[in-house]
C-alpha cells in the first residue's frame, strides 16, 4: 500500500508527489546513480514523482543553478509534497543555505529527505520536528550579530575535532553540546 499523506478535512489521503533533485559539479559526471536511487525510493513507496531537477556541472557553493531554482520556485507553489536528494551535499555545500531553504519547506509543508542519510522532516515525526527547531536555531544563532560568540564557539569545536556521530546519539544531545559550547562566552 502506497504511503500516503492524510487528507484534510476528512477526504481521502491522497499519494505522496515527490520532487527530485540530482546535482554534480563537472560536466563530465553524471547524475545517474543519484536519479536511479532516487527514483527507487519514491516507487519502493509507491509515490509518484512529481519532477525530476537535475544540475549538471553545477558547484553546490552556488546557490544560482537553474534547476535548483525551478525546484525551489515549483515548492512554493506546492507542486509536490516532499523533495528527496541523495545526500544532503547534493543540494547545497553551505549550511545556511541547507538549512534555510529546509525551514521554508517546513513552513510550506513540504517534507525534505537526504535518502542515503536517513533524513526525513516529516511533520508526524518527533525526532523530524527536533530536527527542524535545531536547524532553526542554528540559522538565528548564525544570523545573530554576536559574532565573536559564535567564532569562540566554533574556535572551541575545531580544537576538539569534527562531531561523530555514534550509534543512538540523538539529535537533542547534539543540539544541548552545541548550545553548551556558545553559552561559554
Amino acid at each position: 500500500m502506497p504511503e500516503a499523506f492524510p487528507g484534510q478535512s476528512g477526504h481521502a489521503a491522497t499519494t505522496v508527489r515527490l520532487a527530485i533533485y540530482a546535482r554534480v559539479s563537472t560536466a563530465d559526471q553524471q547524475c545517474e546513480m543519484q536519479l536511479r536511487d532516487l527514483r527507487q525510493y519514491a516507487a519502493a513507496r509507491g509515490w509518484n514523482v512529481a519532477g525530476e531537477y537535475v544540475d549538471t556541472g553545477r558547484s553546490g557553493k552556488n546557490a544560482d543553478r537553474p534547476s535548483l531554482k525551478r525546484c525551489v520556485a515549483a515548492a512554493k507553489t506546492r507542486k509536490f509534497d516532499a523533495i528527496a536528494v541523495w545526500k544532503l551535499d547534493r543540494w547545497g555545500r553551505t549550511v545556511q543555505q541547507l538549512v534555510n531553504d529546509i525551514i521554508d519547506f517546513d513552513s510550506a509543508g513540504i517534507r525534505f529527505i537526504a535518502i542515503t542519510q536517513g533524513i526525513d522532516t516529516d511533520a508526524s515525526n518527533p525526532k523530524s520536528r527536533l530536527l527542524v527547531h535545531v536547524m532553526a536555531a542554528f540559522s538565528r544563532g548564525a544570523s545573530s550579530s554576536n559574532t565573536s560568540s559564535r567564532a569562540s564557539a566554533m574556535r572551541r569545536q575545531t580544537e576538539r575535532g569534527p562531531v561523530r556521530l555514534s550509534a543512538g546519539q540523538s539529535a537533542y544531545s547534539i543540539a544541548e553540546n552545541f548550545w553548551r559550547c556558545v553559552r561559554r562566552d
